[in-house]
């Protein structure tokens, strides 16, 4: 299948906003109302931008899809969990008390993918399970597009969506049908609608996220994410229609994309943003060890930058080392891996 150059470069630069920007806020360095929940529109498009390239992906089965997803997603995380104990382990002796004694509990809590307060800047990985269960889903629902098309499938799911917010659910399940709408957004509208039919979409969204924001009701947008609510979903539907205008309108100058596309740190950041992510808590850690005696002698604006920049060097100085290991590791285990 022939590389989607802007999808990859839109993948590559998500993820930079998400490790270098989203959590250096929620993480390290508060920003303001209703600034830091303006920002909050990350996980809606990396759920668009999965869905647009799983509809130029080749089928899979259901038993393909889990296969594929262990192997991409869950073993590359189990690796990251030795390293992140082994770095720990060995932390501890010149930094005691970082990280909280774990319980039985806490160790299968996180073995299945649902992060620990006790271990630094480690709450992240809830996005692990919601995206297993929402890309292993598109076979079902491809399956059952033979009675019910995708199309009526997606307003289902809007429907069941609105329907479920007064049961008070586990917030896994809140956000794992919402995602699952902009999942199946991506993968259904992807390079289909013309900018016109993109802006009427995004018009009476876009009113209501902008009533929300002046008048409150979303701020802060985090009480909204988790777990995700009717606000979040208008908020996220406003966001990837404009990220799908502006991408339109991007994909019309092939010179910029081009450009873009060869920029070694953005195809760094889509071949191992992955692995950047998940090694989070071992960046972040550093970040603050490397900051922590200095940085709060700049003024704010600054000292977000300074984050910033320094985040961007470290998880890409760590992927040279955590990218090649977890590459090794999987070769000599499971030799059919492939990314």
């Amino acid at each position: 299948m022939k590389r989607d150059t802007l999808l990859d470069v839109s993948r590559g630069l998500i993820m930079m906003y998400i490790v270098c920007c989203i959590h250096v806020v929620y993480w390290l360095c508060p920003l303001r109302e209703p600034l830091a929940s303006l920002m909050l529109f990350e996980m809606p498009v990396i759920f668009l931008i999965s869905g647009a390239s799983q509809s130029l992906a080749k089928s899979k089965t259901l038993g393909q899809m889990i296969i594929n997803r262990i192997r991409r997603v869950i073993l590359p995380l189990y690796i990251f969990l030795v390293v992140m104990a082994v770095f720990y382990a060995i932390v501890q002796q010149f930094y005691p008390v970082i990280t909280g004694r774990l319980t039985a509990i806490n160790i299968l809590k996180i073995l299945a993918t649902g992060g620990s307060d006790k271990i630094p800047y480690y709450g992240y990985t809830w996005f692990i399970s919601t995206y297993l269960v929402v890309t292993c889903l598109l076979p079902i629902e491809r399956k059952l597009s033979r009675r019910i098309p995708l199309l009526w499938q997606l307003i289902v799911n809007i429907l069941l969506f609105a329907a479920i917010q007064p049961l008070h659910l586990p917030m896994e399940i809140d956000g794992m049908v919402c995602y699952n709408i902009f999942f199946l957004l991506g993968y259904l509208f992807y390079k289909k609608l013309s900018v016109k039919n993109l802006a009427a979409a995004a018009f009476l969204p876009t009113i209501l996220s902008i009533y929300g924001f002046l008048s409150g009701a979303v701020i802060p947008m985090q009480d909204h994410k988790f777990p995700a609510d009717l606000w979040f979903l208008c908020f996220g539907f406003t966001a990837i229609c404009w990220w799908s205008i502006l991408y339109t309108l991007l994909e019309r100058r092939e010179r910029i994309v081009k450009l873009l596309g060869s920029i070694k740190l953005i195809q760094l950041w889509n071949k191992r943003g992955y692995t950047i992510y998940i090694y989070q808590s071992i960046s972040a850690f550093l970040v603050f060890m490397i900051t922590r005696s200095w940085i709060d002698m700049l003024p704010h604006f600054l000292e977000l930058i300074v984050y910033a920049l320094i985040t961007f060097a470290v998880a890409t100085l760590m992927s040279c080392l955590s990218y090649p290991l977890e590459r090794f590791i999987l070769r000599k285990k499971v030799p059919t891996i492939s990314r």
